[in-house]
């Protein structure tokens, strides 16, 4: 399974997680942002998903670690 990247709302820092998906508004779990429906809005500041210059950045998930496991690959 391809992993599937969360979005962040730069409104409120609320973080869309496609693998929790949104099930007390209808969308089920594994579905990806980009699949989400037109009319869609932040759970938490109402920010639509269709502005011009979205509000919604993606965090990328793939090949993140934590600095502590990256320190320990360089030897620190």
């Amino acid at each position: 399974m391809e992993e599937m990247d969360s979005f962040q709302c730069l409104v409120c820092g609320f973080i869309y997680d496609p693998k929790r998906g949104d099930p007390r508004r209808g969308i089920e779990p594994l579905t990806a942002f980009e699949d989400l429906p037109d009319d869609y809005t932040c759970p938490v500041c109402g920010v639509s998903i269709l502005t011009q210059n979205s509000a919604f950045v993606r965090i990328e998930t793939s090949g993140q670690t934590c600095g502590t496991d990256r320190a320990s690959r360089n030897g620190a």
